[in-house]
């Protein structure tokens, strides 16, 4: 979500909303900031680190953060994780951590930029904005699509995978829509997931 979004989302609703969205760390173009303070936002080094680092962090308006600070729970139990809390405070200060996120954002602008690139060659019915970063792309087939039936057509003869859009609809919507991940696969897999959900499509249509 952008932040344009979120800003329009909080003039209609005023509340603060909760934003979840790790890939922030690896856009290539640049950061963004909530300069009006109604964002709650929530990271996880599992997440952009290492998988099995079970620890977070929040980042929000001071007033937010003291009332946090305040509750009994961190008051009488502080942080879970002492040991490797200090670990990562230590790596941050060593700017330890910004190489690593330097090389991941190459690695993967250069994946999106691929497999966006074999989405418009191979599947041109495909409608999707191709992110600025992150590792997801979210496609828009036509109505007649469901993308539910691709899948099982993809898994079954052709050997590929993805996420249809219904599974993220709590009303069972987005049947024509699909997600792509780019985070474990090479460029030259990419492209050829791509062509066999192309083949896929001209079989079910």
């Amino acid at each position: 979500m952008t932040f344009e979004v979120k800003d329009e989302a909080i003039g209609i609703y005023p509340i603060a909303l909760l934003d979840n969205n790790f890939s922030t760390f690896l856009c290539s173009q640049g950061d963004e900031d909530d300069k009006a303070g109604h964002v709650i936002s929530l990271g996880s080094f599992s997440t952009i680190f290492a998988p099995g680092l079970r620890l977070g962090w929040i980042e929000a308006p001071q007033n937010i953060i003291q009332t946090l600070i305040d509750s009994p729970f961190i008051k009488y139990t502080g942080a879970p994780q002492h040991y490797m809390s200090a670990i990562i405070e230590s790596a941050l200060d060593l700017g330890s951590l910004e190489g690593p996120f330097a090389s991941l954002r190459v690695t993967y602008h250069s994946r999106m930029n691929c497999l966006c690139k074999a989405l418009k060659e191979h599947i041109p019915r495909a409608n999707f904005t191709q992110p600025k970063g992150g590792l997801f792309v979210w496609a828009k087939l036509p109505q007649n699509i469901n993308t539910k039936e691709l899948l099982l057509a993809c898994k079954s003869k052709f050997k590929v995978d993805f996420e249809p859009g219904r599974v993220f609809s709590a009303g069972g919507d987005w049947n024509n829509y699909l997600r792509l991940s780019l985070s474990h696969y090479g460029e030259e897999s990419l492209v050829k997931s791509v062509r066999r959900i192309s083949e896929a499509l001209m079989e079910i249509t």
